[in-house]
């Protein structure tokens, strides 16, 4: 309080000496014990939303690593619809949790964000052929991506559809087992 104070009083200062103003010493004090009421009543607005938040807010998601021998790619896309820019995560881990691996590419003109999240299981998959894998688990947030890789059902747009029969193909090359698993986005990069 003293803080505001002390500025509300330089302000009129510099207005006295810069701008050839009259000082008015009742009008300044009351300038500055409003101004300075306004801020403390802010500041114990925002103290207020953050305790409200930290107590209302979910636990934390804990990532589950796969068994052994497997691997997880945890793949996400990140689509922005104002420009049709997007950009895919790829995080590469094994059976005890440790990271084994990153891998990111930006895509222009995508369409929407199950375009963007097909793209990434895509690419996830083609990683995981390049490497070599041969247990490996994919974890996405699109169901309509397992859906359709592990049920064969049309669910997803056409536009999509050719994604994921190319990544279907490179699937063919993985000559372990893949599992494909719907997370929720928050817990796809969390450890």
């Amino acid at each position: 309080m003293a803080m505001t104070v002390s500025w509300i009083i330089w302000n009129e200062s510099c207005e006295v000496n810069f701008q050839n103003e009259k000082a008015e010493p009742l009008a300044v004090a009351r300038r500055a014990i409003s101004f300075a009421t306004y801020i403390s009543k802010l500041n114990l607005h925002d103290q207020l939303q953050s305790t409200n938040t930290q107590t209302s807010s979910p636990p934390k998601p804990v990532w589950k690593p796969p068994p052994n021998p497997y691997l997880v790619i945890n793949c996400d896309a990140s689509y922005d619809t104002n420009t049709g820019l997007t950009g895919v995560s790829l995080v590469l881990r094994d059976s005890a949790g440790t990271w084994r691996g990153c891998y990111a590419k930006c895509y222009a003109g995508v369409s929407n964000s199950k375009h963007a999240e097909c793209l990434a299981f895509f690419d996830a998959v083609s990683w995981s052929k390049e490497l070599r894998h041969t247990h490996v688990v994919f974890e996405t947030d699109l169901r309509t991506i397992e859906s359709y890789i592990n049920s064969a059902k049309p669910v997803i747009a056409w536009k999509n559809e050719s994604i994921l029969i190319d990544a279907l193909d490179c699937l063919k090359f993985i000559p372990g087992n893949v599992i494909i698993i719907i997370e929720i986005a928050i817990n796809l990069l969390m450890s």
